[in-house]
């Protein structure tokens, strides 16, 4: 269902404190003056036209471009979004900014990256509930167009992955996910997955390799949270890894500068890389294994465990050094839950003994040490940099702490674990921080308000002798959370409805449904579709869903 704007009631204080929206609503009468004029003068000078094709142009905002609003939203995406993935290189952007011209070319990719820094810079600068429904990314969408897909260009390639992850940011996932393919896909075709034997060592071709890395860490770590299949084996794909350079106030011509010892605009991609190629690699065999029908070999586990281990001890000192810029502490903390979310997958999905030897620890073990950990980094995150708790950084302390607390919860609820009395208190302790963290995130991501009433209604059932079974499975839920109505479908189909299609066949199982955005509450499409069946093994996850139809 589409996401209501409680503020479009001609009241301008329901907007929140934004003050794009108001500045925007301004210069629509500009725009409409302006659009008028123009169109008075083609007509003048080509009778012939028809004016729908003047009509079709989107918002034209002349004066955005040097107002202090979109000054600050601009800001915004370099600091709290471009630091984690360089999508854009900032000098070229803001140069092209200044002289105007997102005002020309209506229907190109880079009118559509201009919205959408826009968009993003609004999203990670306010609180959700004021970007309920963006100009900007409307702006964006209006400015998109078929032959985009008919020469792809760095610029499509650019503003296809901004439309993703902000989209999936935004909790519209499958929207994300075909984006964000599309901008993969075009990469390829263009080979920027290929190093040039003839490149020349300029900042200009080192933002290919930093667009081809961040493109392929935003498609695996998309892959891992949806659980689908990876596109591309890293055996394709020979483009150097990106390099920690300072590029600040350089051109894309200007000659390659010396890495430098200190956090920049790449840092964090420059060591997600790495990390994401680790993740790759346990990810598929995850899934060879669940194909087989079995679970990771404990020693090939142990052994992936330790790329993960040699990963994080070669980590600079500025990711782990208290004395950084503010800005770069959540892009280096994001890198590390990032690492521990692949822990609990890795281990997860192993066999709980080897084979034949003796370990101290066995799989579920070592999963639940690493959900604890999570935790523990995250709350102590959120208690240590509550200034810096920004709507990219609560999005992903959210996702996380779900994940990892819903972990420790397949383990209480397991009645034929026995644990001591301190394993018992230590998994309960992080519940009790993941909680509390939930708490000061949930001001300013509204998912974390429901997924914190979830968890204090399955915690107040831990002390019950027995739990109750409720009538909801995770099935039946899925099928009639994401299922669309009959009375949501658009007017006058009521005739086609009983014909066959080939959506009919597009999934497995006895129960379709149309993968749709709209089709049901956001709220509900992170938990199901973007926590993995997978991380809960045998959790009974009817009992977090107990009456929630009527509780919601």
């Amino acid at each position: 269902m589409p996401i209501s704007d409680p503020g479009r009631r001609g009241d301008h204080g329901r907007h929140g404190s934004s003050a794009g929206s108001r500045l925007l609503e301004q210069i629509d009468s500009t725009i409409t003056r302006d659009t008028r004029q123009k169109t008075r003068q083609k007509s003048q000078r080509r009778p012939h036209r028809k004016s729908h094709q003047t009509r079709s142009r989107p918002p034209e905002p002349p004066d955005l471009i040097v107002s202090y609003v979109a000054s600050n939203l601009i800001d915004a995406y370099f600091s709290f979004y471009n630091s984690y993935y360089p999508v854009l290189h900032e000098k070229t952007f803001r140069d092209r900014v200044a002289t105007g011209q997102s005002q020309r070319l209506p229907h190109s990719p880079w009118r559509v990256t201009y919205y959408m820094v826009l968009a993003i810079g609004h999203w990670a600068s306010c609180k959700e509930s004021e970007h309920q429904q963006s100009k900007y990314y409307a702006a964006a969408r209006a400015s998109l167009s078929l032959e985009m897909l008919e020469s792809g260009t760095i610029e499509t390639v650019q503003a296809f992955l901004l439309l993703g992850n902000y989209l999936q940011k935004r909790d519209r996932t499958n929207t994300a996910y075909n984006f964000v393919g599309l901008a993969y896909r075009m990469a390829l075709g263009l080979g920027l997955h290929r190093e040039s034997p003839a490149a020349e060592n300029t900042i200009g071709h080192e933002r290919r390799r930093q667009l081809f890395w961040t493109i392929f860490c935003v498609e695996s770590g998309f892959n891992i949270t949806l659980g689908r299949p990876p596109i591309i084996s890293e055996g394709f794909i020979d483009i150097k890894l990106p390099r920690n350079i300072d590029d600040k106030g350089l051109s894309l011509m200007s000659p390659m500068p010396e890495e430098v010892d200190y956090p920049t605009t790449y840092s964090a991609i420059v060591h997600l890389t790495p990390l994401a190629k680790i993740a790759d690699g346990i990810y598929r065999e995850f899934l060879l294994a669940k194909t087989a029908g079995t679970r990771i070999e404990y020693r090939h586990a142990e052994s992936m465990e330790r790329d993960l281990i040699q990963w994080r001890k070669g980590l600079p000192h500025y990711l782990h050094s208290a004395d950084v810029p503010a800005w770069f502490q959540g892009a280096r903390s994001v890198a590390r839950w990032k690492e521990q979310n692949i822990r609990i997958l890795l281990w997860r999905g192993t066999q709980k003994y080897h084979s034949y030897l003796p370990t101290k620890m066995n799989s579920e073990e070592r999963c639940l040490d690493a959900a604890m950990e999570t935790i523990h980094d995250i709350a102590g995150f959120c208690t240590m940099y509550d200034g810096a708790l920004y709507q990219g950084i609560t999005w992903y302390a959210t996702y996380f702490l779900l994940q990892a607390t819903l972990v420790l919860m397949a383990r209480f609820l397991d009645n034929t674990v026995v644990s001591s009395e301190e394993e018992a208190s230590a998994w309960h302790h992080s519940v009790f921080k993941a909680r509390n963290c939930l708490r000061v995130v949930a001001a300013r991501n509204k998912p974390a308000t429901r997924y914190l009433d979830m968890l204090d209604r399955v915690c107040s059932q831990f002390q019950s002798p027995t739990l109750e079974q409720n009538l909801y499975s995770l099935s039946s839920l899925q099928e009639d959370l994401l299922a669309p109505s009959v009375n949501d479908l658009p007017h006058n189909t009521e005739d086609f409805l009983g014909l066959p299609s080939e959506n009919d066949f597009a999934l497995l199982g006895d129960s379709q449904f149309a993968l749709n955005d709209e089709a049901a509450d956001p709220n509900f499409r992170i938990l199901i579709n973007q926590v993995s069946h997978d991380f809960m093994g045998s959790m009974p996850l009817d009992l977090l869903f107990n009456d929630w139809i009527n509780y919601s």
